[in-house]
């Protein structure tokens, strides 16, 4: 099943829920344990099912990362032209 067939598939089970959900306010009830129960669940079947949406949690990591090297690489500042000129001169011939 491919990314957009799934969020579809979500798509139109949270909008049968939603009308269910309004269509049943219609009726006089007193609220319940059930009925409270009924709508916790439902919840956390939308959470589970949208947490599959993605591979892998995601990971900012690799980002912090790559703006801490970054950072780095623009403070560094490389040694002036004549402490490379030494520096040759220190190489053998």
């Amino acid at each position: 099943m491919t990314r957009d067939q799934y969020a579809t598939r979500v798509n139109n089970f949270v909008t049968n829920q939603l009308t269910a959900a309004s269509s049943s306010t219609s009726e006089a009830e007193p609220p319940s344990g059930q009925s409270l129960y009924d709508k916790l669940e439902n919840l956390f079947y939308m959470e589970h099912e949208i947490n599959h949406l993605f591979e892998m949690p995601p990971n900012y990591y690799k980002y912090t990362e790559a703006d801490e090297t970054l950072i780095k690489i623009q403070q560094h500042q490389l040694p002036p032209q004549d402490w490379w000129q030494a520096m040759l001169a220190v190489l053998p011939r």
